[in-house]
């Protein structure tokens, strides 16, 4: 399993597109998950996990300031492994932004 931690500091958000397959956890503070697509909001408190389900866009973004980890597992779609290698701020599919308050 290939794990990339990822601090969301408050106002911030991450970008992911076409993360089907990729696993979310809270580690510390609480994360909310938002897919296009999806009317059902999830938020991850400290230790939850959830599996992105669908392809699109994925936001995350801190309730306050969160760590969160983003896996891929052996059985994941291939693209998904190339999106977490991609995890490097502003490179690739994965892209953090922040806000104005």
């Amino acid at each position: 399993m290939t794990t990339q931690s990822i601090v969301l500091q408050p106002s911030t958000t991450l970008d992911i597109k076409d993360g089907l397959g990729l696993q979310i956890k809270a580690l510390c503070g609480a994360v909310w998950i938002t897919q296009t697509g999806d009317h059902n909001d999830v938020i991850l408190s400290r230790g939850e996990s959830f599996t992105l389900n669908r392809d699109g866009l994925a936001v995350l973004s801190a309730l306050s300031g969160a760590t969160a980890a983003i896996s891929v597992s052996s059985d994941s779609p291939t693209k998904s492994t190339e999106v977490i290698q991609d995890l490097t701020p502003a490179i690739g599919p994965l892209t953090p932004t922040r806000h104005a308050a």
